[in-house]
C-alpha cells in the first residue's frame, strides 16, 4: 500500500514483481522496469513509456514470452497479499474488456452486443474487513468465448455455456485459496454467483465465509420451522429487527436521497441441488445452513423503484448489528467497480493497440496491480484529514505547491495538502465540486514528483558549481 510520501516507483515495482517466475532473472527484472515506466505514466502508451526502440522491442518479447502470463505476472503480488492475514473480503466479480468492434485481436472472443471481441476478467480483490482499505489483487482468470456460430443455439448449448462461466466462480475461489489460523477469507459477490457449486467449493472444501446476493429467489429451501418453502416467501414473512439510513448519491437519471432501510433475516438450511457436480454428489455434504437477510425500502418516493437485497450469508447473525455488519460487508462492493474503471480508464487497458491476446493478458495483470495504487492513493488523501501535512510531507512539498499550485493560503493539513495535489491534476476545487476523485489526484501526485526531481536536478548543477 502507498504510505511513504517518498514513493519511488522502482522500489513500488519491486516489491510487487520482482519474484514473478519467468524462466530467467533476467525477464523478471525486465518486467519490473515495464511496471515502473506504467506507474509513471498509467495511461500512456507503450511507445511513450518507451521512447527508444530498443527498451520497446525489450518490452514486446517479454510480453511473448511463454512463461510471462496473467498467473505468472501477478503471482508475486497475490502471495504478498495472502500473507498480510486478519479478515479479508474478497470482492469478486466480472468484467468485459471490450476491443471494440473494428479491432483484429487474435486469440479474442465476443464480449456484448454486436460485433466486439475481447475477454471476460473474472476479479478477486482483496478488501480489508476491519478499516475497509484497499489490500489488492486476490485472484484473477482471464475467459475468452468462443465465437458463436450462424445457426441458432440449442438449449443445451445455451445451458453449457452459462455452466462453463458459473465454473468461473469455483476456480476464482481455489486460487484465492483456504482460509488458514492466519487469514480468513469472506468472499462477496453479486447474484450471478447464487449457485450451489459456490457455496459447497467456499464453505465445504475452502473453510470461508460468504456473503452472495441472492439471484434466484425461487429456490426452495428449508426456514428455521423446517418447512420447505421458497426463499421469497420466506424473505415475505422473516422478522423486522431495525431501520437504517442510506445516502444514494445521484446517477443512472436518479436523483440524490436518503433511503430509509429496513431490515429482516431468518436462518434457513439449503440443501444440496438436484444438478451439480460429481464431487458434490459424492461427498458426505447434504446442504448448508445459512441465514438470508433483505435490506428492503420503505417509504421510497413516487415512482422510483424501492431498493431490495436479499442476502444469503453462511456468517453467525443473531442480532441487527450483525446483519447490519453483513450488509456494510456487501456493500463494500462499490470498490471493486472502482477499481475496474482504473482498469480501463487509469490505465487505458482496452486502448492498447497490441494484436495478440497472450500480449494482453500479461499486460491486464500488470493494469490490474497498478489500478491498486491508483486507488490507495486516493484513500491515502481522504484518511485522517486533520492531520498536519508537515507530517506527511517535507516543507519543501508545500513550498513547491504554493509556487505551482498558485495556492493562496499554505495547506495546513492532510484533506488541504491533498486537494492542492489535486489541482496539479486539473481539479477545480470548487465549493460543489466534493472530495477529488483517483483520477485527478494520480496527476497531481506525478506533476509534484516531476518538479521535485527538476527541483533536485536544480540543486545539483547549482552544487557542480
Amino acid at each position: 500500500m502507498l504510505r511513504r510520501p517518498d514513493f519511488d516507483t522502482n522500489q513500488w515495482a519491486q516489491e510487487n514483481f520482482a519474484d514473478a517466475s519467468l524462466g530467467d532473472k533476467r525477464r523478471s527484472k525486465r518486467l519490473v522496469e515495464v511496471v515502473s515506466q506504467i506507474v509513471d505514466m498509467p495511461a500512456g502508451s507503450m511507445p511513450q513509456m518507451s521512447p527508444l526502440w530498443k527498451d520497446l522491442k525489450a518490452t514486446y518479447r517479454l510480453l511473448d514470452m511463454d512463461q510471462v502470463t496473467l498467473q505468472s505476472v501477478t503471482g508475486p503480488h497475490r502471495k504478498r497479499i495472502a500473507q498480510r492475514g486478519g479478515t479479508q473480503l474478497i470482492l469478486s466479480d466480472t468484467c468485459h474488456i471490450d476491443f471494440g468492434a473494428g479491432r483484429q485481436v487474435r486469440g479474442a472472443g465476443p464480449v456484448g452486443p454486436g460485433n466486439s471481441v475481447g475477454f471476460l476478467l473474472h476479479s478477486a480483490l482483496a478488501y480489508n474487513a476491519k478499516d475497509k482499505s484497499i489490500l489488492g489483487v486476490a485472484g484473477q482468470i482471464a475467459h475468452t468465448r468462443k465465437k458463436d456460430k450462424k445457426t441458432k443455439p440449442s438449449k443445451e448449448s445455451e445451458r453449457g455455456k452459462q455452466w462453463s462461466e458459473s465454473r468461473l466462480w469455483t476456480d476464482l475461489f481455489t486460487q484465492v485459496g483456504p482460509s488458514t489460523d492466519e487469514v480468513h477469507y469472506i468472499h462477496v459477490c453479486d447474484s450471478a454467483a447464487d449457485n450451489y457449486e459456490s457455496f459447497f467449493t467456499a464453505i465445504e472444501e475452502l473453510d470461508s465465509d460468504v456473503v452472495i446476493r441472492c439471484g434466484r429467489a425461487h429456490r426452495k429451501v428449508f426456514d428455521s420451522s423446517g418447512k420447505k418453502r421458497s426463499i421469497r416467501e420466506v424473505c415475505r414473512n422473516a422478522t423486522v429487527y431495525g431501520t437504517y439510513e442510506l445516502f444514494i448519491p445521484q446517477g443512472n437519471q436518479r436523483k440524490a436521497r436518503t433511503a430509509k432501510i429496513e431490515v429482516a433475516f431468518e436462518k434457513i438450511r439449503l440443501p444440496q441441488a438436484r444438478y451439480c457436480s460429481e464431487k458434490i454428489k459424492q461427498s458426505d455434504c447434504d446442504g448448508f445452513d445459512l441465514t438470508v437477510i433483505v435490506a428492503r425500502e420503505v417509504d421510497a418516493p413516487t415512482g422510483v423503484e424501492p431498493i431490495q437485497w436479499i442476502l444469503l450469508t453462511s456468517l453467525p447473525v443473531e442480532s441487527f448489528a450483525d446483519a447490519l455488519e453483513v450488509i456494510g460487508y456487501y456493500e463494500s462492493r462499490w470498490a471493486i467497480e472502482e477499481w475496474h474503471k482504473a482498469i480501463k480508464t487509469g490505465c487505458k487497458l482496452e486502448d492498447r493497440q497490441h494484436r495478440d491476446i497472450d500480449r494482453l493478458l500479461p499486460l491486464t495483470g500488470i493494469c490490474s496491480v497498478v489500478a491498486v495504487l491508483l486507488l490507495q492513493l486516493r484513500e491515502a488523501s481522504r484518511r485522517e484529514p486533520n492531520r498536519p501535512a508537515t507530517e506527511l510531507v517535507p516543507s519543501s512539498w508545500i513550498n513547491l505547491l504554493m509556487v505551482f499550485g498558485k495556492l493562496r493560503r499554505r495547506p495546513k493539513t492532510s484533506e488541504e495538502l491533498w486537494r492542492a495535489i489535486a489541482r496539479l491534476g486539473g481539479f477545480l476545487g470548487r465549493r460543489y465540486d466534493g472530495k477529488p476523485g483517483w483520477i485527478t489526484i494520480w496527476r497531481g501526485w506525478q506533476r509534484l514528483h516531476e518538479m521535485l526531481r527538476g527541483y533536485q536536478y536544480a540543486q545539483q548543477l547549482k552544487n557542480c558549481g
